[in-house]
């Protein structure tokens, strides 16, 4: 018996583990497919994946980020960090390459990051009532005139601007 049909028996177990794993990620428990995906996570630490399951697994957690159950979008998390980090391609790939598009994505991220308003100049300043509603209290009623007038007039304030909305008076005589 040789070494290549002594070993033929192992690598099928081995290749039977590694299915059973990818499966088991599909499971319906929540639980099991966490603890499958962090113990993808210890065989990456331990170089322990085969560089033909790299991408397979790869494809696996980035599929669990969208899980319904949290600590499988952690475990998948998890394993996407350890991959990246014990990732066996790592001293090959040009880190200079990558270099601008990291400045170009950390430009971009500056960007987007929502510019805090300053209260202070709100408190500051003294908002002045529109001349057309200085003769109209807050609540909506104005301060000299009669009360038949009164009903007729509306203020309405929307998103910073104010409106004066008059209604057609009903009393009009009717036509006969």
């Amino acid at each position: 018996a040789t070494v290549v049909d002594q070993s033929a028996p192992l690598l099928r177990a081995k290749q039977g583990f590694l299915d059973a794993l990818v499966e088991r990620v599909h499971d319906v428990s929540a639980f099991t497919r966490a603890r499958v995906l962090n113990t993808w996570a210890q065989m990456a630490e331990q170089k322990a994946i085969p560089l033909s399951h790299w991408l397979i697994v790869c494809d696996l957690a980035i599929g669990r980020l969208s899980d319904k159950g949290g600590l499988v979008r952690k475990a998948a998390m998890n394993l996407i960090g350890t991959m990246l980090g014990f990732n066996p391609f790592a001293p090959e790939l040009p880190t200079a390459a990558f270099a601008e598009s990291l400045r170009e994505y950390e430009a971009k991220l500056k960007e987007m990051e929502p510019t805090p308003e300053p209260e202070e100049e709100e408190e500051g300043e003294e908002k002045k009532t529109p001349e057309r509603l200085e003769g109209i209290d807050e609540e909506g009623e104005e301060e000299e005139g009669n009360a038949d007038d009164s009903d007729n007039v509306h203020v309405k304030v929307a998103d910073g601007e104010q409106e004066v909305k008059e209604e057609a008076e009903e009393d009009a005589a009717p036509a006969k």
